[in-house]
């Protein structure tokens, strides 16, 4: 359970606990998967989504805690509480950021323009609020939603492998091939 300020704790009906592990009906939600060995020679397009992937900062929480962009694409960062936040980026290939977000409805955009796994997002004024955010050079990867399902879609031929990563579990590989005779697959990773 998590020990909010009052500013915090008033946003909020009950406890509220660390959601780095969220389960419903025993499926994974905020699982990073994505194609980590394969696309060395294949041809995609590389350009980055004109859609922004937005972090918000809500009842002292970062939602999503894990997100995914490609290099080069938005994300935006916004405070709807009505409360003082900050968004202080912890970064190894993209520039380190701390800015403030003084006001409900405060917003910012940045965009990383290196592949990175993963930059974190915190806020300094409230320690346990984080969230993930895994910067890609290509377009075949997903985050889990609520019920634990992800898609990857128009992954080109050929024989990849596929990682399922979360923050408290680790990750965990298979090997896949798309041809024309199944070009949709589906799969489960267990996490134990």
């Amino acid at each position: 359970m998590l020990r909010l300020t009052k500013s915090c704790a008033e946003q909020h009906k009950g406890d509220i606990y660390l959601d780095n592990v969220r389960l419903k009906n025993k499926n994974l939600e905020n699982v990073l998967v994505r194609i980590s060995k394969g696309l060395e020679g294949k041809s995609f397009d590389r350009t980055a989504p004109q859609s922004e992937v937005v972090l918000d900062q809500k009842g002292c929480i970062y939602i999503p805690r894990v997100s995914a962009s490609m290099a080069g694409q938005k994300v935006k960062f916004k405070n709807s509480d009505p409360i003082f936040h900050n968004v202080k980026a912890v970064t190894k290939n993209n520039k380190k950021f701390n800015k403030a977000m003084p006001k409900q409805h405060t917003s910012f955009t940045k965009i990383f323009d290196k592949p990175e796994f993963t930059i974190q997002a915190k806020c300094s004024v409230h320690p346990w609020m984080g969230a993930l955010i895994a910067v890609f050079d290509h377009p075949f990867f997903a985050v889990t939603n609520s019920t634990g399902k992800f898609s990857i879609k128009n992954l080109p031929g050929g024989t990849y492998t596929i990682e399922a990563w979360h923050e408290v579990f680790g990750k965990l590989e298979k090997q896949i091939t798309i041809d024309e005779t199944n070009s949709n697959l589906s799969m489960n990773f267990d996490f134990k």
